[in-house]
């Protein structure tokens, strides 16, 4: 589930049997076996993106001794150790919470 998930560029995330249905799946455990395709149809843009943002942050580390850059039209600034707000906005719909 659910039904039309490939077809709206989204991973199947759960399984469910027909109410009306005869299954019994606690009786015989090791008789049971689930044959599908899981994950994603293709890597969603978003999260190409992001992966390519975070790339770049950690390539410019190199040129920040001690976390500092600097710029001359604006200072100094700061690397912080955070995730990026931009990477976080564009993982946000992709992250499932258990």
């Amino acid at each position: 589930m659910p039904v039309n998930a490939a077809a709206d560029g989204w991973p199947y995330t759960w399984i469910e049997t027909k109410l009306n249905g005869a299954y019994d799946f606690l009786r015989y455990k090791a008789s049971n076996k689930i044959v599908g395709i899981f994950g994603w149809p293709a890597v969603p843009d978003a999260i190409a993106e992001a992966a390519l943002l975070w790339s770049e942050r950690l390539y410019k580390r190199k040129d920040a001794p001690f976390g500092v850059l600097a710029f001359p039209e604006a200072g100094e600034m700061r690397l912080l150790e955070k995730m990026d707000p931009d990477v976080l906005t564009l993982l946000k719909p992709y992250v499932r919470m258990f």
